[in-house]
């Protein structure tokens, strides 16, 4: 039976990562099979660092090694950024279960709207010839598409179709359009305002059992209503079997060509091995969060069942997309997709799905509250709280003002996101796809953990803390934290991913100057110099290294200069950490008799 510290550890690690669900969805099914290779060592890794801690990541790094003290806040910057663009899909997706409470979903499938440009074409049109050259019409001209870009986001109908055919262009725009300052989209601007109300008030008015509603409002209940879903479009809609050619990929040429949809160029296993580690949330510092809220005494997250709950709504999310593709292909045999983020199944594929089956208003909304609670409301929650922590760590007065405190963090966030809901507001998410890359910190995460703490220290101190009898069955004992296949995982496997994750980055492109291009292709719709778009590109992408340099630096300047300490001081655990009494109690003997 879980009880209140259960409930909020396993809630907040869920809905921390639930953002890349969607995407994880997306992949290969063989990633069933793979995701939990990378997850459980690492997953199990972060609770047993996070249980000895009882600390988010700010103070966690700092106590393992001074030099290490930026990686927490540079961890906190990046929990900040998806914290902002997740507002543009959290009031789509409201937007969407609005448009959802209705009779028919005709906005989805068909073009006599005021609305609708003059290249719309009706989904249930006969004989649609898709050409494979120039403007593809009527790709990103189908109702489903317009009616994301014209009514939803507030986008201009074109008058003439572009000499140049991009993919997506109907999420993301044109990539050669600048972006300009006008009014943003208003049901955007309402859905907004009521999500971020929202947000403060839970915080602030449920802060003792902020566990239970997380737990049941944003993961229970979502998780019901997904089994629904796929009980009744089974039932209604879903067409599995079918020779199914509707999701097309990017041939290498254009990708190189006009790098503009980052995720639509990386595809298949690639694609997966990427989300996996995004998925895990291992060496993000929502893991160390999560296990810090706990009160002293309550026992530690397990990995064996954190992992297969992580896998519950990507294989039904997969399941869904797959009977749904049956079905939209059967349809409609030229409708095609360029599966990219959450969005392009979201606010393309599925609307289509659900009014072309019986009763898809009502999977609609089913389908939206779930993913508005899931994906959106309930990861946003957790984002602030783990800013608001990372402040209280470094500065412990700040929880004497709390309201006060989330009321700034509201608004230092509300307010820019203005930005995202004007008509070429996706193209700030998309800068933030291209140059917000985490890996370089998430490799310097296994660093620090595994080779300057040491990964035999760690086994010692997971032993010391465990509570095992001194023989254990096999099981147990390939299964617990210390197994030996975990460490020969996080020696292989992890890196690995890590490395792929960062290679993704800076050598995807066949003809070089990855992270140029890919910065040029973010940075497109500034207004201004090339010389002034790359700056901010590059600032974005290496603030958090340069994060972890400044505290570094300014660490090494303390201890060396002023205190006149070794280097090696700088590599130490600090006497905080050492001070753990979990740590601490044990004897070598005891230590010995448990191995």
């Amino acid at each position: 039976m879980f009880g209140y510290d259960d409930s909020y550890g396993y809630s907040t690690a869920l809905l921390a990562v639930a953002p890349y669900a969607t995407q994880l969805a997306m992949g290969p099914v063989a990633w069933l099979l793979f995701f939990p290779l990378f997850a459980l060592p690492a997953v199990s890794l972060m609770l047993s660092i996070g249980s000895l801690s009882t600390h988010g990541p700010v103070l966690t790094y700092k106590r393992l090694a001074p030099i290490a003290a930026g990686i927490g806040w540079a961890l906190t910057w990046h929990v900040s950024e998806r914290l902002y663009v997740e507002g543009l899909r959290a009031a789509q997706n409201l937007l969407y279960l609005v448009f959802s409470l209705r009779f028919n979903l005709d906005w989805a499938v068909e073009c006599g709207h005021q609305y609708n440009s003059r290249f719309c074409v009706n989904f249930d049109e006969q004989n649609v010839t898709v050409p494979s050259e120039y403007h593809h019409s009527p790709e990103n001209h189908w109702p489903a598409q317009e009616f994301n870009s014209y009514v939803i986001r507030g986008n201009e109908p074109i008058t003439s179709i572009p000499a140049v055919w991009e993919p997506n262009e109907w999420l993301l725009g044109n990539s050669k359009s600048q972006f300009f300052f006008t009014f943003p989209s208003l049901p955007l601007m309402v859905a907004h305002a009521l999500i971020w109300t929202t947000i403060y008030f839970v915080l602030i008015k449920c802060s003792s059992n902020l566990g239970t509603v997380l737990s049941r409002l944003c993961v229970i209940v979502p998780c019901a209503l997904y089994i629904f879903l796929i009980v009744g479009m089974s039932i209604s809609g879903f067409r599995f079997g079918v020779k199914n050619e509707m999701e097309k990929e990017i041939n290498q040429k254009e990708r190189d060509g006009d790098p503009f949809d980052y995720w639509a160029d990386i595809r298949g296993f690639y694609r997966t091995s990427i989300l996996t580690v995004d998925y895990s949330g291992a060496f993000s510092g929502l893991l160390l969060f999560a296990t810090s809220r706990l009160r002293p005494g309550a026992k530690s997250l397990n990995a064996l069942l954190l992992v297969p709950l992580m896998m519950l709504v990507p294989m039904l999310l997969s399941i869904l997309r797959n009977g749904c593709e049956g079905h939209v292909a059967e349809q409609q045999p030229a409708y095609t997709i360029y599966a990219s983020t959450d969005e392009t199944i979201s606010f393309d594929l599925l609307p289509v799905c659900f009014a072309t089956s019986k009763a898809g208003s009502l999977w609609a909304i089913i389908y939206y509250v779930a993913q508005f609670l899931y994906t959106s409301l309930g990861p946003m929650i957790v984002y602030v709280s783990f800013i608001y922590q990372s402040f209280v760590d470094d500065v412990p007065t700040v929880q004497n003002f709390a309201p006060i405190f989330f009321a700034l963090i509201v608004t230092f966030f509300a307010v820019p996101s203005v930005l995202l809901y004007m008509p070429l507001g996706t193209k700030i998410t998309t800068l933030f796809r291209y140059t917000s890359q985490s890996s370089i910190v998430q490799i310097l995460c296994y660093i620090i953990i595994y080779f300057v703490y040491g990964w035999q220290t760690i086994e010692s101190d997971i032993i010391t803390t465990a509570n095992e009898p001194s023989s254990v069955s096999l099981l147990v004992y390939l299964t617990r934290p210390t197994s030996p296949l975990y460490t020969v995982l996080m020696f292989t496997l992890v890196p690995a991913l890590l490395c792929t994750k960062f290679t993704a980055v800076f050598d995807l492109l066949l003809r070089g100057n990855d992270v140029l291009q890919h910065i040029d292709a973010g940075t497109c719709f500034i207004p201004g110099p090339i010389w002034m778009r790359r700056i901010v590109g590059y600032g974005i992408m290496f603030a958090p290294t340069l994060i972890v340099t400044v505290f570094a630096s300014y660490t090494m300047y303390v201890m060396m200069v002023r205190h006149k300490l070794p280097f090696r001081d700088l590599l130490k655990p600090t006497s905080d950490w050492m001070a753990h009494t979990a740590v601490n109690t044990a004897s070598e003997n005891d230590i010995e008799s448990k191995r």
